[in-house]
């Protein structure tokens, strides 16, 4: 689908909507309707590049429900190759971890192509204005997965109002509730009492520790992400990671409320004591259940990446380094699968870490303990997942 757009331009931009009724099945299944998708764009907030290493721009709707992300060209044609069976285990799976992407497009600007993607704010809830106060990014792997922590004079962006500041490293650790304070000489009007804190998503390593679950919703989530990447590893997709908000009920942060700039805050103690079960068909929201004293938002990203030559190259690389084959991001689905699942167990049922488990072996998606397997089981006939390329760069 190719629209124009401001005629009164010389040279008129052209927009491609790919794949349009893939996506708009997603967005209808989990209750987004056209007037809502469109609506969610009128205003927009936080706009950032990505700190990852692919140095995406991305901005998120108004609301903050929403997530738009620019792609690489090779992202855009993975993710409308993928979208025909993407769409049909979304809708076959409401309870699904996967990120929820919602619309891929293509605008041309001054010449040149850029792609973007429309997708689901995996830290975004309808039912509660939550702090996030720990982030992770957790791929199962082990080599270089420690994230780096501010340093003394670094430029920074807060966490809670999206400044950018200078980092001073004189007071409280950085994964504290009581992180830095800037040593910027200006005040934030909606945050009387505010108190800078580094936007820092921890990786592996920095997570030594479970989640707090009732045993049976962790068992529940668990084998959700054990079907969802077996689901990637069917059309070939490795490196994703699941990522991990955690909100701790105690800590309370004005947010800026309504247009006037008047901060509102949201008290969790009456949630505090009850069970909040996972997000509904229709919900679009990735809010998983309370633990003793903290909220955890859990989702699966970065689901766009095909072990194709350049990383197969990557892995030899490192390899040739003198890097753990089993340890880097760096491996083929079928192992990056089987070891996301391990990790996962470790996080949410307390299994054994992933560098501790036979190659060969698999994770139980109902408990702790592992079990060998000499053959893969029968998984989704790939066949029926084939994927069409529905890209067509005539316009």
């Amino acid at each position: 689908m190719t629209r124009e757009f401001l005629p009164d331009d010389p040279k008129p931009k052209v927009f491609v909507d790919y794949a349009p009724r893939e996506f708009r099945a997603i967005r209808l299944a989990f209750g987004l309707s056209d007037e809502k998708y469109l609506a969610s764009f009128r205003t927009t907030a936080k706009e950032r590049v990505s700190a990852g290493s692919s140095g995406a721009f991305m901005f998120f709707s108004g609301d903050n429900s929403l997530l738009v992300k620019s792609l690489k060209e090779k992202e855009c044609r993975a993710l409308v190759d993928m979208a025909p069976a993407y769409a049909r285990y979304l809708t076959a799976n409401p309870h699904s971890r996967l990120i929820r992407f919602f619309g891929c497009h293509r605008v041309r600007l001054y010449g040149r192509n850029f792609y973007f993607a429309v997708m689901s704010n995996v830290l975004h809830s309808e039912r509660h204005t939550a702090t996030i106060t720990e982030k992770y990014d957790v791929k199962g792997s082990w080599v270089d997965r420690r994230a780096r922590r501010p340093q003394r004079g670094d430029r920074v962006t807060c966490a809670e109002c999206d400044a950018t500041y200078t980092f001073d490293e004189g007071d409280t650790p950085v994964d504290s509730d009581n992180d830095r304070v800037s040593t910027d000489d200006h005040t934030v009007p909606q945050f009387p009492f505010h108190v800078h804190r580094p936007d820092v998503v921890f990786k592996d390593l920095d997570l030594e520790r479970s989640l707090q679950l009732p045993r049976h919703i962790a068992v529940h989530l668990h084998s959700q992400i054990v079907s969802d990447c077996e689901f990637l590893r069917d059309i070939g997709i490795m490196d994703y990671s699941l990522l991990i908000g955690i909100h701790k009920c105690h800590f309370r942060t004005p947010r800026p409320g309504n247009a006037n700039g008047i901060g509102t805050s949201t008290d969790f103690d009456d949630v505090f004591n009850r069970e909040l079960h996972l997000d509904g068909p229709n919900s679009g929201v990735n809010l998983a259940p309370l633990g003793d004293n903290e909220v955890y938002f859990v989702g699966i990203i970065d689901i766009l990446q095909q072990w194709d030559w350049e990383k197969q190259f990557e892995k030899a690389g490192k390899v040739l380094l003198g890097k753990s084959a089993r340890g880097i991001s760096a491996v083929a689905p079928t192992a990056y699968c089987r070891r996301f699942q391990a990790r996962c167990a470790q996080i949410l049922l307390g299994g054994p870490a992933p560098e501790n488990l036979d190659p060969d072996c698999e994770v139980d998606s109902k408990a702790v303990n592992v079990k060998e397997t000499k053959s893969r089981p029968d998984s989704k006939n790939i066949k029926e997942m084939a994927m069409t390329n529905l890209i067509s760069d005539k316009a």
